[in-house]
């Protein structure tokens, strides 16, 4: 439908689209010629139960909800982790609040299945540390 309506439009996108759309497929192999289309969610690496600090604790000024991402630091190192977070129980989470996310690390090549159940980590931003949590679940096959 989309297609046709285009066509009617303007044949000229329609042509540009579908040539694009082969010059990626070429380039790249199929699957991340789709993922690149269609814009693929990644899966959640964990599970965790996540306190964040009240605002005069140094904690998150206004609520946050699902998409926040964050800076997650683990014990292991001292490297930084950005992280996305869902909220599945709620739409907004508010300062001070203990809330189960799902955590879904962005640049995760660099952990290499060092997370484990009940392993603790801190939560920052630009302002210092909003919150801790503990992992509760890590999804098998996420962690290369």
């Amino acid at each position: 439908m989309i297609f046709y309506y285009l066509r009617k439009r303007n044949r000229r996108t329609v042509k540009n689209v579908l040539i694009y759309s082969l010059l990626i497929i070429k380039k790249y192999n199929t699957t991340v010629a789709l993922s690149k289309f269609f814009k693929m969610k990644k899966r959640p690496h964990f599970k965790a139960l996540i306190t964040y600090n009240k605002t005069e604790d140094g904690g998150i000024v206004t609520p946050v909800s699902s998409g926040f991402r964050a800076s997650f630091i683990f014990p292991f190192e001292n490297r930084m982790y950005i992280a996305s977070q869902t909220f599945p129980e709620t739409e907004l989470v508010f300062p001070g609040d203990v809330i189960n996310a799902e955590i879904t690390l962005i640049g995760d090549e660099m952990l290499n299945d060092k997370l484990y159940e009940g392993m603790d980590f801190e939560m920052a931003d630009q302002s210092g540390t909003i919150g801790s949590g503990v992992i509760t679940t890590v999804y098998p096959g996420q962690v290369k």
